[in-house]
């Protein structure tokens, strides 16, 4: 007898930093913690990896992106087109208001540490358990 077993895709975390240096560091510190991400440079480019894959559960976005898109635009599509999808908004600009992000869209600061990232993506993967043990870093 032949098993079928549905196969499920690892949630993924889509990293959209214009800059490949912080895009490099954010990555780091998502795989050396378990996750799976994919890299992109730019809002349209996130756009088209969250309608080819089915994955993607959170995106971590700068808000200066270059030309094109903000990080806030892209931040409002994703709630507008996939509301389950986590979206962290991340900034080194200190002035910056949040008041325009999405409601259930999160702010994380530059520079931030790594147990910063990882506790905000934790809580959208849904698990509490790194959640807790980041709590004690």
């Amino acid at each position: 007898m032949i098993e079928l077993h549905s196969v499920r895709q690892q949630p993924q975390t889509l990293i959209v930093e214009d800059d490949p240096r912080l895009s490099y560091v954010t990555s780091a510190i998502l795989e050396d913690s378990g996750y799976s991400v994919v890299i992109v440079s730019n809002a349209n480019d996130a756009i088209v990896q969250l309608e080819t894959s089915t994955s993607i559960e959170t995106v971590v976005t700068d808000i200066c992106l270059g030309p094109g898109p903000t990080g806030i635009d892209l931040a409002r599509e994703v709630s507008s087109r996939w509301p389950k999808t986590g979206v962290i908004v991340t900034s080194g600009n200190t002035i910056l208001e949040c008041t325009n992000l999405p409601e259930g869209c999160l702010f994380l600061p530059k520079p931030y540490r790594p147990a910063e990232l990882l506790t905000l993506v934790a809580s959208f993967h849904d698990n509490p358990t790194i959640v807790e043990d980041l709590r004690a870093i």
